[in-house]
C-alpha cells in the first residue's frame, strides 16, 4: 500500500512549495515570506559566499525582493543600497533585516531599478525576475525573458558599476552574451552539493 510522504516541517505556503521551504535554515525559516520570496531568494550560504568575492565596500542589490542578498551582503560588512518596486515587498525586505540584526546597514529604497541607478564606486547585483517556477520548462532562457529584459539591464550595468554580478538560471542561453559583454567569471552557485543558478561577473566602465 502507498503511502504519502508527510513533512515534518511542512511549508506554510503550501505543499507545492515545500522543496523551496526545505532549502532554508531555521533563521530563513523565521522571516516573512511570500510565494515569490520563496522561491526566487537568495539563501544566506550562497550569498554571503557571493558577498566574499565583491570587492567594493558598497553594494547596490537592484531587485532586493524579501532581501535575502542584501541581508547576506550586509552581514558581511558592506553598505547596501536595496532598490525594490514592490512596496508590500520592501517592507517584508525592511523587516528581515531587522530581524537578522543588519537593519542599520541596508539603505530601502523604493522604486524602479533602471530608473535609479546612477553611476557609483558600488558593486552592482542584478537579480531581475525570472518569471516564477516556470522558466525551468524552457530549453533556453533568453536575456528577454528577465523581467525588465537582460540585455537592456547589462548595458544599463555596465555604464554605472565597474563590479557587476548577474544571477542567471541554468538553462541560461550564454552564447547571447556574446554581443553584449562575455562576462569576467562564471560561478556556479551550488546548495547542498548541487547546482542551483549561475552568478556573471562582468566588468564595467
Amino acid at each position: 500500500m502507498h503511502t504519502e510522504h508527510t513533512p515534518t516541517d511542512p511549508c506554510p505556503l503550501g505543499d507545492r512549495y515545500q522543496r523551496y521551504w526545505d532549502k532554508l535554515s531555521l533563521p530563513e525559516k523565521q522571516m516573512q515570506i511570500d510565494v515569490e520570496g520563496l522561491y526566487s531568494m537568495d539563501l544566506q550560504s550562497v550569498a554571503t559566499a557571493l558577498a566574499a568575492r565583491i570587492k567594493a565596500d558598497q553594494v547596490i542589490d537592484a531587485f532586493c525582493g524579501i532581501g535575502g542578498a542584501a541581508i547576506a551582503f550586509a552581514r558581511a560588512g558592506k553598505d547596501v543600497l536595496a532598490i525594490e518596486i514592490d512596496p508590500q515587498r520592501l517592507e517584508m525586505a525592511r523587516h528581515n533585516a531587522r530581524m537578522f540584526g543588519v537593519d542599520r546597514k541596508v539603505n530601502f529604497q523604493l522604486g524602479d531599478a533602471l530608473d535609479i541607478l546612477q553611476k557609483s564606486s558600488a558593486a552592482l547585483y542584478l537579480d531581475p525576475p525570472w518569471g516564477g517556477p516556470s522558466y525551468g520548462r524552457l530549453d533556453r532562457f533568453s536575456l528577454s525573458h528577465f523581467s525588465p529584459n537582460g540585455e537592456v539591464l547589462i548595458r544599463k550595468g555596465l555604464t554605472v558599476s565597474l563590479e557587476i554580478y548577474l544571477k542567471l538560471p541554468k538553462n541560461f542561453a550564454f552564447d547571447e552574451l556574446d554581443g553584449i559583454c562575455r562576462p569576467i567569471e562564471v560561478i556556479e552557485n551550488e546548495v547542498n552539493g548541487r547546482l542551483e543558478y549561475y552568478t556573471a561577473v562582468f566588468k564595467g566602465g
